[in-house]
């Protein structure tokens, strides 16, 4: 009776423990964007809440910035969407190469990212995304056998004792679509207006 019933309790933990891989793997996959492989907007929720957090306990500054491809609509429409999913595939691990330590980037949707950046000024900011931006428009791509140079306009803006995420990021955005007006390929944040 005693070895039947360590049997079952052994039949027990190994079950237990392939529904625990099983949730694991499930929540993994509900918080990945499944064309980039990047954190979805999901992740991105679940993180800034936690960094703004702890960037208020410990009194630090907390910024975001929000990436758009320029023209992504001209790459799908004159070299397919495979090429336009490569792009998105090519520019989301290049700009999370580009970031260190518990900075974190995800694919808000569309052609857009969002870049969280924790312990760092908005003097500093604009330090860290100009060489993200850079980085785009040295890649060497081609479709159909031609070159073709990615570029990305860049909004970003930082907390303030009384902001919310979603302040943050309408502000960041705001940012963007200015960086769009003013000719794409540059990085616009709050102390430039």
């Amino acid at each position: 009776l005693l070895q039947n019933m360590q049997t079952q309790l052994t039949t027990l933990e190994q079950q237990t423990e392939f529904y625990r891989r099983k949730l694991a793997e499930q929540v993994i996959a509900s918080q990945t964007d499944p064309l980039t492989r990047l954190p979805n907007r999901q992740a991105y929720n679940e993180r800034i809440s936690a960094l703004r957090q702890q960037a208020q306990a410990a009194n630090t500054s907390l910024c975001l910035a929000v990436a758009d491809i320029d023209h992504f609509k001209s790459i799908n429409d004159k070299y397919g969407h495979a090429a336009g999913d490569k792009t998105l595939q090519i520019v989301g691990q290049q700009l999370k190469s580009g970031l260190t330590g518990t900075e974190f980037i995800s694919r808000w949707g569309g052609e857009e990212f969002v870049m969280i950046f924790p312990a760092t000024e908005l003097g500093v900011l604009k330090q860290k995304l100009d060489p993200l931006r850079t980085r785009l428009t040295e890649l060497p791509l081609k479709f159909k056998q031609e070159k073709v140079t990615i570029t990305a306009s860049f909004g970003g803006a930082c907390f303030g004792p009384d902001d919310t995420a979603d302040s943050v990021f309408e502000r960041a955005d705001n940012l963007l679509y200015s960086a769009k007006r003013s000719g794409r390929n540059c990085v616009v944040i709050e102390q430039d207006k």
